[in-house]
Formats: C-alpha cells, sequence, structure tokens
C-alpha cells in the first residue's frame, strides 16, 4: 500500500459528548446522567474544529495528543472509572491511540469502533430494514452503558457515499 504525500490532508470533524444530569438522562436508560454536547473553545480551532486539516501521516504528531487530552479533559471531563466510546471514522489511527492513552490516564476506560466510508457505502448499496434494525438495537444497548462518546469523522474521499 503507497503512503500519502506529507502533503496529503484529512479533513477532521470532533464530536464530544460528555456526563450531565437530569431525569432525561434516566428516561433514555443512562445512569442518572445526561450527554450532552459540548464545544470547544476557541482556542482549540473553534466552536467544534469543524472541517480542521490534519496531515495524513504514519508518525506520532503533538496536536494528536494535545487534541486527545482536551477532549478528555475539558470536553468530556472523564474520570476514574468512566466508560467512553471513542467512534472514529477514517482517521489516522495515531490520533486514536492518542486518546485511548489519554482516557486512560484520567482513569476512564476506553471503548474503540473504527469506520470505513468504503466499506459503510457498501453497506448501504445492499440495506434492507431488518438488518440496519438489528444495527440500531445493538448500537443503543452499547450506548446506554457509555458514560461518553467522542466522535472523530475524518475524510480522504467526501463524496464516498455519493
Amino acid at each position: 500500500m503507497c503512503e500519502p504525500e506529507p502533503s496529503a490532508r484529512a479533513t477532521l470533524r470532533v464530536v464530544a459528548i460528555s456526563p450531565g444530569s437530569g431525569s432525561e438522562a434516566e428516561a433514555a436508560g443512562g445512569r442518572g446522567r445526561q450527554p450532552r454536547f459540548h464545544r470547544l473553545p476557541r482556542a482549540h480551532g473553534g466552536a467544534t474544529l469543524a472541517a480542521q486539516q490534519l496531515p495524513r501521516r504514519s508518525m506520532n504528531d503533538s496536536r494528536f495528543e494535545q487534541l486527545a487530552a482536551v477532549l478528555t479533559g475539558f470536553s468530556t471531563s472523564l474520570a476514574r472509572g468512566e466508560r467512553v466510546l471513542i467512534d472514529a471514522f477514517d482517521i489516522p489511527e495515531e490520533m486514536v491511540i492518542a486518546l485511548v492513552r489519554a482516557a486512560r490516564a484520567r482513569g476512564a476506560l476506553p471503548y474503540v469502533q473504527l469506520n470505513s466510508a468504503r466499506i459503510t457505502r457498501e453497506l448501504l448499496r445492499g440495506a434492507e430494514e431488518a438488518q440496519y434494525r438489528t444495527d440500531a438495537e445493538t448500537e443503543l444497548f452499547r450506548m446506554k452503558r457509555m458514560d461518553a462518546y467522542i466522535a472523530l469523522r475524518g475524510s480522504g474521499n467526501i463524496f464516498e457515499s455519493s
């Protein structure tokens, strides 16, 4: 497989949901916690780091560790024993590793879901309702057991699902 040139770039979109409180969480099946969307401060690249350009490299980049620290600290306030689902879609593995390490450093329990736009596109082409009903039930079961959710969406080809 051919490595992309250092000038090649991938789009990265970040969503972080952290624990809250309230009756809505109990109604949603949580353990007294309400997931909420948290926007990153401007000092960390804007409202949600939407469309931030990160180089596709197979080496450690200090920005990965910085972003992981912000997402596990400021954005989600992960605490010891909390479960966090890291949902990564076409992003560098190094970023996922940085998030796993940052979550562990806070005493949290990281769970990882890796996704690929090419595979998702192929699944969608022959999708049946029963297949996605089962998938939705499985995802709901898993999400109800998480305390936080961090989604990272990248793209090498924004037209993959077109």
